[in-house]
C-alpha cells in the first residue's frame, strides 16, 4: 500500500490505527535494508521510501517471501522516486491511499482552549506543511509555552 502526501503529524494516528486493526506484529522503519529482520506476516510502515528505490526494487522477494504487509509512507518526490527508480517493486502496489491534512492533537487541544478562554495563540512555522500548502507564522503569545504549529493552503 503507498501512502502518498503523507504528512508528519498523520503518522501516530494511522500507526495506532493499524495496530489495533492488524492482525500481527506492526514494525515501523525508516531503513528498507531491514524488512528482512521484520517478523513474518508483520504489517511494516516504511518511511523514507524514496531513499530505498533501488534497495526495493532488487529486494522486493524479500517482502513476498517474508509475507509482509507493506505501507510505504511516501512524499510526493519519494513517489516519483519510486516510479523511476523502483519500477518492477512500484508495480506491485496494490493500494494508494493520499492522506489528508491532519493537525496534531496538541493543536487541535490549543485551538479549543483559546476559544473557551477567548485568548490568543501564536502559529509558527510547521516541520514539514503538506504538499501544495506553504508555511503561515501569526504573532502573538504561546498557551502553556508550546509553539502551535498550522499549514496555509496555496492562494
Amino acid at each position: 500500500m503507498l501512502l502518498t502526501g503523507a504528512h508528519d503529524a498523520a503518522a501516530e494516528a494511522l500507526i495506532t490505527h493499524i495496530e489495533r486493526t492488524s492482525q500481527g506484529p506492526v514494525e515501523v522503519l525508516t531503513d528498507a535494508t531491514r524488512l528482512s529482520e521484520a517478523p513474518e506476516g508483520a504489517a511494516v510502515v516504511l518511511l523514507n521510501s524514496g531513499r530505498f528505490a533501488t534497495w526495493l526494487n532488487l529486494f522486493r522477494t524479500v517482502v513476498r517471501s517474508r509475507r509482509l504487509v507493506l505501507l510505504l509512507w511516501c512524499t510526493a518526490e519519494d513517489v516519483q522516486t519510486l516510479k523511476l527508480h523502483a519500477q518492477d517493486f512500484f508495480d506491485w502496489v496494490s493500494l494508494t491511499v493520499t492522506v489528508p491534512p491532519h493537525e496534531s492533537s496538541f493543536v487541535l487541544d490549543a485551538l479549543e482552549q483559546c476559544r473557551q478562554d477567548a485568548s490568543v495563540l501564536a502559529l509558527h512555522h510547521p516541520p514539514s506543511p503538506p504538499a501544495g500548502f506553504s508555511a503561515g507564522v501569526a504573532h502573538g503569545r504561546t498557551r502553556g509555552g508550546r509553539a502551535v504549529e498550522r499549514a496555509r493552503g496555496p492562494r
